[in-house]
């Protein structure tokens, strides 16, 4: 007996496709929440959840973004929120990509997606210079 799937039977639909970027959208919105209440648990185990993450902050850092393993890159976020006393996201411009089903294509059902946010996020450190720390930049997952 042959198990193996077959891609016509399981072709991406419409509702399939609604469900993964919902589900997508509600993760990248998870980021901004659990970053700011210091959840950095659930950052890990529901944001962070692959085995390894890489996260975009090249046009801030100049940097060139490289993956690491989910559970250092939830543990470096604490680590960083550690010296603010608080911090809030602003997350606007949601974009994910994923093809769009099309009833006369056979599309099979994707296992990778990428998205993209913008993210203006304020820190604020009780006792700094008179002013609060505001850091802005574009998040790519």
């Amino acid at each position: 007996m042959d198990l193996s799937l077959d891609e016509t039977l399981i072709a991406y639909n419409l509702s399939q496709y609604l469900l993964d970027r919902v589900n997508i959208h509600d993760t990248i919105t998870r980021l901004s929440a659990y970053s700011d209440c210091r959840d950095f648990e659930r950052l890990g185990n529901e944001v962070f959840a692959s085995s390894e993450v890489t996260v975009d902050n090249s046009l801030i850092t100049n940097e060139d973004p490289r993956g690491r393993p989910a559970k250092e890159e939830a543990e470096s976020w604490a680590k960083y929120f550690e010296r603010f006393t608080a911090a809030q996201n602003v997350l606007t411009c949601i974009l994910v990509n994923l093809p769009q089903p099309v009833p006369t294509w056979n599309i099979a059902v994707p296992n990778r997606a990428t998205a993209s946010a913008n993210a203006v996020v304020t820190f604020r450190r009780d006792r700094a210079r008179g002013e609060t720390i505001a850091q802005h930049e574009l998040l790519h997952f």
